[in-house]
């Protein structure tokens, strides 16, 4: 079967008997299930197109970093390296969390998996948010794993921790456009039912906005302002920027979403 390394369904049988609950125990089957699959090769190659992407930037301009007194200002270059990776690897970003989401929902529902899911778990919300949870789990680990691999690259191991509290403190924009890319899966994913269709999507719909976002050169109070990357990367960069147009974006990463349960649990018939 495409991209397993072993057959779950046998497991599948043992683990949901009895029922699914939204625990951790819940999470956490979903979170190595998904261990079945190479998710670890597809981050690390998408890791790699960032840093390919970033790092000639980034060599550039680190000397800009120190202070007048020769200290490096390692807050400020954990907030230019977030603003690189949340705007310009937002492409790379969309389209490795669409496979992830396509594996969960829409692989699943072609080979049968999700269907034998759904009659021992007699319940659609549960199984739902389980399968979300751990994406968003997935989603935070690459994302931030990303990042303190290209900190730590670059200051070869110096500051580490000083780099890591930096990247907790800068967290929420990145947290939010991992949530948006996320929903905007789930719902192709979900909808779509189909493994080449939710990948195929994913992609053009992340190059898509990605091009429409980049070249339109949106202005602050539009609508394109409030959408990731863009709000994101302009949020780091711009402390005392109003948390409207995150909000914005969070906003309609839940209206993907609560579409995306709608069809789940309503529109979507075990076969």
């Amino acid at each position: 079967m495409l991209f397993v390394r072993r057959n779950p369904v046998k497991c599948i049988f043992k683990n949901y008997e009895g029922g699914l609950k939204l625990n951790l125990e819940s999470i956490r089957w979903e979170l190595k299930k998904l261990l079945t699959f190479p998710i670890p090769e597809i981050m690390i190659i998408s890791i790699i197109f960032n840093g390919t992407i970033i790092l000639p930037s980034v060599v550039l301009l680190l000397s800009t970093f120190y202070s007048p007194t020769g200290s490096f200002l390692i807050y400020n270059f954990v907030q230019y390296i977030l603003h690189l990776v949340t705007y310009y690897t937002f492409m790379i970003q969309g389209i490795a969390l669409g496979v992830v989401a396509t594996i969960v929902f829409a692989y699943e529902c072609e080979t049968g998996i999700l269907d034998m899911e759904l009659v021992y778990s007699q319940n659609r919300t549960k199984l739902f948010m389980s399968k979300l949870v751990a994406l968003i789990l997935i989603g935070i680990a690459y994302f931030f794993t990303s990042t303190l691999v290209l900190i730590i690259y670059n200051l070869r191991g110096s500051w580490l921790i000083e780099s890591f509290y930096s990247l907790l403190s800068l967290g929420i924009p990145p947290l939010i456009q991992i949530i948006f890319i996320i929903s905007l899966n789930v719902l192709i994913s979900v909808v779509s039912e189909k493994t080449v269709i939710s990948i195929l999507s994913s992609a053009l719909t992340f190059y898509s906005l990605d091009n429409l976002l980049r070249y339109s050169n949106p202005q602050p109070g539009s609508l394109l302002y409030s959408i990731p990357p863009v709000c994101t990367s302009a949020s780091i960069l711009l402390q005392d920027m109003p948390v409207g147009n995150l909000l914005t974006a969070l906003i309609i990463s839940l209206g993907f979403l609560l579409i995306a349960y709608i069809y789940f649990a309503r529109f979507y018939e075990v076969k």
